[in-house]
């Protein structure tokens, strides 16, 4: 297949996904496999030799996204009415939750590497990743115990609004003024990835797999077609999210080129 077809097939994957999720209603653990898994498989064919590297960032995604997630749910900022598990992480976290950012962050860096990035790290991590998988780890760890014992650290005024800030926004804007020679690349791949995050979203708004209280702390609100989502889900999730992931991932395990 050529490259323009292969763009031309991943372009059309989130629209497809969409049709077929909303013809079968399925349940949110199955729309992780109609909306990630394909791309997963093709860039893990095409882009063999990152697999390994790509899997190990990805894991290092899950307990920042636990520890999000349980404030999240925790203020009722976002619901997930449903799980095929039969019990949650952390007394509300579905587990589907953890497959959905493990492959989004995984098919993230696949993508880039393989359309964008031509100065391929050979080796599957380096000494900064180490600092990064640290991090990621142990400070969700100390926050949720220190939470557990001081109730009040959880209550965070416009947690959506903070956590987006500080996590993505302002580690992306740092990169790209230190290396703004990969701006390019990471507005190309930022574009697909709002594409399926906005057919996701979409489709997950419309057949209930998750919803935001309008009671709660957000600066504003985003209406299609009738379907509501917070205007920081549009900036953070939508917009920023694949080049604040790329951000982390050029600067704590790759070549920032």
């Amino acid at each position: 297949m050529t490259r323009k077809k292969l763009i031309a097939l991943f372009i059309a994957l989130p629209p497809a996904a969409s049709l077929v999720s909303l013809l079968i209603h399925p349940s949110i653990l199955t729309s992780i496999f109609i909306f990630l898994v394909p791309q997963a498989l093709i860039l893990s064919y095409l882009n063999r030799s990152l697999i390994t590297k790509s899997i190990l960032f990805a894991l290092t995604s899950i307990p920042v996204l636990l520890i999000i997630d349980f404030i999240s749910h925790s203020l009722g900022q976002w619901i997930v009415p449903s799980t095929s598990f039969p019990i949650k992480l952390l007394g509300n976290v579905p587990i589907e939750d953890s497959i959905w950012v493990f492959i989004l962050t995984y098919i993230t860096i696949m993508f880039y590497e393989y359309f964008l990035d031509k100065h391929k790290t050979k080796k599957p991590y380096g000494k900064k990743f180490f600092t990064l998988a640290g991090f990621f780890t142990l400070a969700p760890i100390i926050y949720y115990l220190l939470g557990s014992l001081f109730p009040e650290l959880y209550q965070i005024k416009y947690f959506y609004l903070t956590w987006g800030t500080v996590g993505i926004f302002i580690p992306t804007a740092l990169f790209l003024s230190k290396f703004p020679k990969v701006t390019f690349k990471f507005v190309c791949t930022g574009l697909y990835f709002f594409w399926l995050a906005l057919n996701y979203e979409l489709t997950a708004l419309f057949l209930g797999w998750w919803y935001f209280p309008k009671g709660s702390e957000f600066i504003g609100w985003v209406s299609i077609s009738g379907l509501n989502f917070p205007l920081e889900e549009f900036i953070f999730w939508l917009v920023l999210c694949a080049m604040g992931t790329l951000s982390w991932f050029e600067y704590f395990d790759d070549d920032c080129k």
